[in-house]
């Protein structure tokens, strides 16, 4: 027990250094999340343009023949 208490003192004293990034590991993360972001807007976009056409397709349904025929609109 002592043992381990001597092992927490030791990791608790040392300060945690935090890896150096080189310029270019920087640039390379910079470019990497400008990446992502540009991906995650057009995945956005393209979610928003299906869920547009469903629901286009919905009310086209509904006002065709649905609620002609005494159908309930879903």
């Amino acid at each position: 027990m002592d043992q381990e208490n001597v092992i927490d003192q030791e990791n608790n004293s040392k300060p945690r250094a935090r890896p150096t990034l080189t310029a270019q590991a920087v640039a390379d993360q910079a470019a990497r999340r400008a990446r992502e972001a540009a991906a995650l807007r057009a995945n956005l976009r393209r979610r928003k343009e299906q869920a547009r056409a469903r629901e286009q397709q919905r009310s086209e349904h509904d006002t065709e023949g649905g609620a002609a025929n005494g159908d309930a609109p879903k």
